[in-house]
């Protein structure tokens, strides 16, 4: 979740590509010679959680959590499953309040790290459409792995993980119990095919890129755009982290060639409930609760007034209580 507005040109262009956000004013020319490089800080952890697993699936290696229903020794079998796709230059930490308290009220929950971010690595393509095959791909093999109990899952996306979760659900109505959409990019265009396939821009990239991700300031910086407050430090490293792993600045630069699209997810073929959560003061991706409300049919939206574009993070007791209530909704009698 990039600061777009202070970075150098060739950087802001690469976050307009990859999270359709609007840059501001000010901006380094391309030949410019590059930043040196900032050392990241120490105490990187080798992945975000003790609980971590992988998968491989397509050729890529997938990092996620699953946690089971914990609502006691004699909770019985999950309500229902849920699948948490986090947005732009984030991973499974975004989650780690609401997935817990969904674990607490008997669902059980998968949160996925989707390549190139997080701690997930692949080569395959970037284009959000492409992303939703490869989380269906995941979802089935891990059906083969000794999960509980087969059956649909509830998909939650944030920002351009929802954009993902859109597609997921067009492709696969019957495997789609639920949808929940918080600040998703889902509506329009993504990213500039142009740009993406420029060499000079690719070149930019690939002098910039690194110094970028490895200074805490600026990633201390995008959060507090994301958040609407200033980032912790915890939060900074826990976001700056995946982003400084071996290989990642080339993962991200290799996606940024593909991850373009401009088709929209096929909004009017989603059938199931689908629960839609936008802040009003979102700086990211601009409020369009509205109008993504009145393209899905059987849709709910919830205005968060004065909030920013993390409402998992920054809204968390709300944005339970809301999913919480909607979810319960769906088993109601």
């Amino acid at each position: 979740m990039p600061d777009l507005r202070p970075a150098p040109r060739g950087i802001r262009l690469f976050c307009l590509i990859l999270a359709s956000c609007a840059a501001g004013s000010g901006a380094a020319l391309p030949g410019a010679p590059p930043a040196p490089p900032a050392a990241p800080a120490a105490g990187f952890p080798e992945h975000s959680w003790a609980e971590s697993s992988w998968l491989e699936v397509s050729g890529s290696r997938l990092h996620y959590l699953r946690l089971l229903p914990s609502a006691g020794p004699e909770s019985g079998p999950a309500k229902a499953r849920v699948l948490l796709i986090h947005g732009f230059g984030a991973s499974v930490y975004c989650w780690s309040a609401l997935a817990p308290a969904l674990a607490r009220e008997g669902y059980e929950v998968v949160a996925v790290d989707w390549p190139p971010f997080g701690w997930s690595e692949s080569p395959g393509p970037g284009r959000p459409e492409a992303k939703a095959g490869l989380l269906w791909a995941f979802l089935d093999a891990l059906d083969c792995s000794g999960a509980p109990w087969a059956g649909p899952w509830i998909l939650v996306g944030h920002s351009l993980g929802g954009r993902i979760a859109s597609w997921m659900a067009g492709q696969r109505p019957a495997s789609t119990q639920a949808l929940v959409l918080l600040a998703p990019a889902s509506l329009g265009p993504v990213g500039s095919p142009g740009l993406a396939s420029s060499a000079l821009f690719i070149s930019v990239l690939e002098k910039r890129l690194p110094a970028y991700l490895a200074d805490p300031a600026k990633i201390a910086s995008a959060l507090g755009r994301a958040y609407g407050r200033k980032a912790l430090p915890e939060e900074v490293l826990a976001y700056q982290a995946p982003l400084t792993r071996p290989g990642a600045d080339r993962e991200l630069i290799a996606w940024a060639r593909t991850a373009s699209e401009r088709t929209e997810p096929p909004l009017e073929k989603i059938k199931s409930p689908c629960l839609i959560l936008w802040g009003t003061a979102d700086r990211i991706v601009r409020n369009q609760g509205r109008r993504l409300s009145s393209k899905i049919g059987a849709s709910t939206y919830i205005a968060y007034p004065g909030s920013g574009h993390v409402l998992m993070e920054t809204e968390g007791p709300k944005v339970e209580k809301d999913i919480l209530a909607f979810l319960a909704s769906l088993f109601r009698p």
